[in-house]
C-alpha cells in the first residue's frame, strides 16, 4: 500500500522507514541535538504564510533562539516533510496533507496553525474547456464530462485532496479518471499545453495559470467542497520536547507577525514574494492572496484547536488517505487516538509569554 505512494512521490527508503516507525511504535530521534544550541532552520513553502517567519528574520529581533540557519523554501510539502525526517530542519510550515504523513511516522508534532487556506487551493481548467459543460450542484462539470479525463495534481498535497473531494462531489473516484502526479510547475505546463484537462494548484501558482494557459476557469476551491485546508506549524517531535523554550519563543514571534498582517504595506509583501518566492504578483493578485490565505494569531490558533475544528480538518485528511488506499484502517485509528498529533501546549506557553511581554 505505502510502496505505491512512494513510487510516485517519496523515496523507497523514507516510506519504508515511515511504515516501520508507525507500526512498531518506535521512539522518534532528534533532528538536532539540544546541545547544538538554539540556532534554527525553519522550512516553509513559497507562499504568504511564510511571511511571519520571513519578517522575524528580517527584523533580527528574535528572543531565545537564532535564525542563523535561516529559512528554507520548498515548492511542495511532501519534499519538506521528507527532509524533516532526514533532520534538515527543526520547525516547518506545511500543509495538513503532507504533515499527517510525518505525524504517522511520529517524527512530527503539530504545534500551531500558520494559516487557513481553503480558498487558496483551486481546481482549474482552460476557459471554455468541454469538461466544464453542465453543472453538478453549484459547480461546473458533471460525471459524464469529467469521467476519463486527465487530471494533474501534486502527490500528497492540498491540491490532491481538493481534486479527490471534487470527484466525490461528482460521484466519481480516482479510478474513473486519468490521475497524474506532477510538481506545481509541471501542472502549470500541462495545463498550458493541453495535456491536462484539469489541474489542482495552490497560490501563488494559481496566479501564473492565467498567463500560461491563455485564460482559465476556477472549477472549485476548498471551501466550495466543504473541506478544511490548513497550513500547520510542525516540529520534530524529539527536538521540540528538548527545546520547548526555543519553540515557544518562535511561535510567539511568528504569531505576532501574523496578527499584524493587515497592517503590512502591499509593497513589502510584493517584495517578499519576489525575494523569497521568486514570484511577481500584481496588486490584484496580492489582494486575492490576502483574502484567501488567512494568517492566524495565537488566539485564533488556540480557538481553532479548542473548538475541535483543527482535529476535524485533520480527520478529513486521514479519511482522504484511507479512501485512496494510502492508509490502512489501523493507521486512521492510531492517528485519531493521538488527536492527529496536535499538541497545543507550545501555543499556550507562547500565549503566556506574550502576556508577560505586555
Amino acid at each position: 500500500m505505502f510502496k505505491r505512494l512512494l513510487l510516485v512521490g517519496l523515496s523507497l527508503t523514507l516510506l519504508m522507514t515511515m511504515v516501520a516507525c508507525a507500526l512498531t511504535h518506535s521512539e522518534p530521534t532528534s533532528s538536532q541535538p539540544s546541545a547544538d544550541g538554539p540556532a534554527l532552520t525553519v522550512a516553509t513553502l513559497n507562499q504568504l504564510d511564510a511571511w511571519p517567519a520571513y519578517a522575524v528574520l528580517q527584523k533580527g529581533q528574535t528572543q531565545g533562539y537564532d535564525l542563523d540557519y535561516g529559512l528554507k523554501s520548498y515548492q511542495t510539502g511532501i519534499k519538506l516533510v521528507e527532509d524533516g525526517a532526514l533532520g534538515k530542519w527543526q520547525i516547518g510550515d506545511v500543509g495538513a496533507v503532507p504533515a499527517l504523513l510525518g505525524v504517522l511516522n511520529r517524527h512530527l508534532t503539530i504545534v500551531g496553525v500558520a494559516a487557513e487556506e481553503s480558498d487558496a487551493n483551486w481546481l482549474l481548467a482552460k476557459a471554455g474547456h468541454p469538461v466544464l459543460e453542465g453543472k453538478t450542484g453549484d459547480l461546473a462539470g458533471t460525471a459524464e464530462t469529467v469521467r476519463g479525463k486527465t487530471i494533474y495534481v501534486t502527490q500528497a498535497s492540498s491540491g490532491h485532496a481538493l481534486a479527490h473531494a471534487y470527484l466525490s462531489h461528482l460521484g466519481l473516484t480516482e479510478a474513473d479518471v486519468n490521475l497524474k502526479y506532477g510538481s506545481p510547475k509541471e501542472c502549470l505546463r500541462v495545463l498550458g499545453d493541453g495535456t491536462a484537462d484539469l489541474v489542482a494548484l495552490w497560490a501563488p501558482y494559481t496566479y501564473q495559470a492565467e498567463k500560461i494557459a491563455g485564460g482559465v476557469e476556477q472549477v472549485a476551491k476548498g471551501s466550495d467542497l466543504g473541506i478544511h485546508q490548513y497550513m500547520l506549524y510542525v516540529a520534530d517531535t524529539s527536538w521540540a520536547a528538548h527545546n520547548k523554550e526555543v519553540l515557544v519563543a518562535f511561535l510567539a514571534d511568528v504569531s505576532r507577525e501574523a496578527a499584524g498582517i493587515d497592517e503590512v504595506a502591499n509593497k513589502d509583501l510584493l517584495a517578499f514574494f519576489k525575494d523569497y518566492a521568486d514570484t511577481s504578483l500584481s496588486q490584484d493578485q496580492l489582494a486575492t492572496d490576502r483574502k484567501t490565505h488567512r494568517l492566524l494569531s495565537l488566539e485564533d490558533q488556540l480557538a481553532l484547536i479548542d473548538s475541535g475544528h483543527l482535529a476535524q480538518g485533520m480527520d478529513e485528511v486521514a479519511r482522504f488517505f484511507t479512501q485512496i488506499n494510502r492508509f490502512a484502517d489501523r493507521n486512521y485509528e492510531e492517528l485519531a487516538e493521538q488527536n492527529f498529533g496536535i499538541d497545543d501546549s507550545y501555543l499556550k506557553a507562547a500565549q503566556a509569554l506574550h502576556q508577560l511581554d505586555k
